[in-house]
This record gives structure tokens, C-alpha cells and sequence, in this order.
């Protein structure tokens, strides 16, 4: 059904189920009272002025008095739709330079599987020869001796 997929598409886009079913039911039924949309959309009439008060801060639905009632009408679908994409738009765009402004840090640590003598010393000696600013060397005194020049070069 056509309404059930709507109303998935906006849970998707953070509506709760009662918000959906009462947007719905405001599109096809305006203006309305709360109580008349509780009505329409089949959300229980104490939860229906909580969630009308919601959409109205999203600005998908819009209060006004009339005879004395408080009545609700809907943002227009097409307004809603693309006021919703430039919204998504902007934040994916921010979310895109704020990630990328994260970055790889520094300080992440490895661990490396070396399991021969001479691949143990091939890898100290390149890291050190890649250092940009600091090294740290614990070793024995036989693998010392052998990085001692590099690490004298390195200064």
C-alpha cells in the first residue's frame, strides 16, 4: 500500500510512526483540529497534540486559530520534499569537511609479524629512516649495535 512506503520513507528520515500517520492524514485532510486528525490518522488522542507540536518544530505542519480551535495545515509535499533534500544536502556536505578534518592520528600503534631476524631489522631501520620528528628505540644491545648508525644519521 501506497501510505505504508510513505510513511516508511519518513521514518527513514527520523519520523516517529505517530508523526508519520499524522503528516499523512494532515495532507489528505486540511486543515484539521488535533482531534479530527487524531481521528483521520488512527494516533491516540492523547499522544496527538505531542506529536503535532513536533511536526510544527520540524515546520512540516503549521498552527493557527480559527472559531476559537486550534487548526493544523501542512507544509506543502513539494516544499517538504525539497526543503528536506537541501537540509540533508548541507549536512552531508558539513559531515564530509568534519571527517575528513579528523583524520588519522598520530599516535595509532602497530603491530607487525616479523618472524626472521633479518625482516626485524629491514623494519626498524626503515621506520627509523621514515621518522619525521622522533624515535623511541628499546632494544637488545646486538640489535642496538646494528641500528646505532642509522640512528646516529637519523639526528
Amino acid at each position: 500500500m501506497v501510505v505504508n512506503s510513505v510513511a516508511e520513507r519518513l521514518a527513514n528520515l527520523g519520523f516517529s510512526s505517530y508523526e508519520a500517520k499524522a503528516y499523512l492524514a494532515l495532507l489528505s485532510f486540511q486543515p484539521a483540529t488535533a482531534y479530527e486528525l487524531a481521528r483521520e490518522s488512527q494516533v491516540p488522542t492523547s499522544k496527538i497534540y505531542e506529536v503535532l507540536e513536533r511536526l510544527v518544530q520540524r515546520g512540516v505542519a503549521r498552527a493557527y486559530e480559527s472559531d476559537g480551535k486550534k487548526r493544523y495545515v501542512p507544509q506543502p509535499a513539494d516544499d517538504f520534499v525539497e526543503s528536506t533534500r537541501e537540509n540533508l544536502g548541507r549536512n552531508l556536505d558539513l559531515l564530509k569537511t568534519e571527517l575528513k578534518a579528523i583524520g588519522p592520528h598520530s599516535d595509532v600503534s602497530y603491530i607487525w609479524n616479523l618472524s626472521d631476524y633479518p625482516s626485524l631489522i629491514d623494519k626498524a631501520a626503515r621506520m627509523i629512516r621514515e621518522a619525521s620528528s622522533r624515535v623511541l628505540v628499546s632494544a637488545w644491545p646486538s640489535e642496538a649495535e646494528v641500528l646505532a648508525p642509522l640512528l646516529v644519521s637519523a639526528d
